[in-house]
C-alpha cells in the first residue's frame, strides 16, 4: 500500500543475508588484508627456515622481519620483508676476512663532514679505518672477503693515506700517529652486508653454492599453492564471506608495530628484479 514501509528479512539456517550483503564490502577488504598479512608472515618463516644455520648468516637470519608499508592507497594494505639493521648487528668482525664500508644514515647539514670523507674512500679494512664514525650519523657495513682481497684494500688505503689524512685534517680530524691509525673499537658493532648475503646465497656467487630460499617461497604464493593451503588450514577465511554470524574479520589484519614508508620499500626494487618480482612503479 502507498506510504507503507516494507522490510524483508531473509534467514537460512542462521544466515542473515541482508546483514551479510551490507557488510560484504568491508568484509572483502578485511579478507584481502588478512590474506596479504598471512602470506607475508608465512613467507618470512619459510625463507628464514631455509637460511643456513651458523654464524655466517646469523645477522641475515636474525634481522629479517616483516613490516607494514605506509602510504599506499586508501583501503589498501601492503607488507614488506626487510632487514632490521639493529637486530642484524654482529658483535665480532673477522679482520683478515672483512672489508668495511661507511655510509651516512641521512645526509643533512648536521652530518659530521668526516663521514663524507670516509665514504669517498670506501672500502676500508679494520686496521686502516682511521676512526669509528658516530653511530648516530653513520653505519659501518662489513662484507666478507678473501684474505687476498682484504690485503689489496689495505694496500690501497695505505697508498692513498696522504690524501684521506689531508681531507680529514681539513674538517678538523687529526691523526694520532703517522701510519698507525685508530683501531676500530672492539665494542662497536658493524652491520653485515645482508643484501649481498641474500643474493650470494640465493643465486650462488663465488665459492658460495646456490641455496634458493626467496624464490621457492614466492613461487608458492604467486602460483596459488599457498592460498589453497591457507583456505584448507584457516576455515575463518571462508566464513568471512558466507557466515553472517562470524565477526572475527573486524579484527583483521593483526596490528604490527614495524612500519616502512613507500619510499623506503622502493629501495628494494633492485633485489626484487633479481628475484624476478615485478615491482610496481
Amino acid at each position: 500500500m502507498p506510504g507503507t514501509d516494507v522490510s524483508i528479512s531473509m534467514t537460512t539456517k542462521g544466515l542473515d543475508l541482508p546483514k551479510l550483503m551490507k557488510e560484504w564490502p568491508k568484509r572483502a577488504t578485511a579478507l584481502r588484508a588478512q590474506i596479504t598479512y598471512l602470506a607475508t608472515e608465512w613467507a618470512l618463516e619459510e625463507i628464514k627456515s631455509k637460511i643456513p644455520r651458523g654464524n655466517e648468516y646469523a645477522g641475515y637470519r636474525r634481522g629479517l622481519e616483516m613490516a607494514q608499508v605506509m602510504g599506499v592507497g586508501p583501503e589498501e594494505i601492503a607488507y614488506a620483508l626487510y632487514i632490521n639493521v639493529r637486530k642484524a648487528k654482529i658483535r665480532k668482525v673477522d679482520g683478515p676476512k672483512t672489508v668495511l664500508y661507511i655510509h651516512a644514515k641521512r645526509r643533512s647539514r648536521r652530518t659530521p663532514p668526516e663521514i663524507a670523507v670516509l665514504e669517498s674512500f670506501n672500502p676500508w679494512t679494520i686496521d686502516t679505518l682511521p676512526l669509528t664514525p658516530n653511530k648516530r650519523w653513520a653505519v659501518v657495513i662489513s662484507r666478507k672477503a678473501s684474505k687476498g682481497d682484504v690485503a689489496k684494500v689495505a694496500k690501497r688505503r695505505r697508498a692513498d693515506a696522504s690524501k684521506w689524512k689531508r681531507a680529514l685534517a681539513k674538517v678538523g680530524v687529526r691523526q694520532i700517529k703517522k701510519d698507525q691509525g685508530i683501531k676500530v673499537d672492539r665494542k662497536a658493532t658493524a652491520l653485515p652486508d645482508v643484501a649481498m648475503d641474500a643474493i650470494r646465497l640465493e643465486f650462488g656467487l663465488g665459492s658460495v653454492s646456490s641455496k634458493p630460499h626467496w624464490r621457492p617461497a614466492l613461487i608458492k604464493i604467486t602460483k596459488g599453492q599457498f592460498f589453497k593451503l591457507l583456505v584448507r588450514r584457516d576455515k575463518r577465511l571462508r566464513r568471512t564471506m558466507m557466515d553472517s554470524g562470524f565477526q572475527g574479520w573486524r579484527k583483521w589484519p593483526k596490528k604490527i608495530s614495524r612500519k616502512l614508508r613507500v619510499g623506503e620499500v622502493k629501495k628494494y626494487k633492485g633485489f626484487q628484479k633479481r628475484l624476478g618480482i615485478r615491482a610496481k612503479k
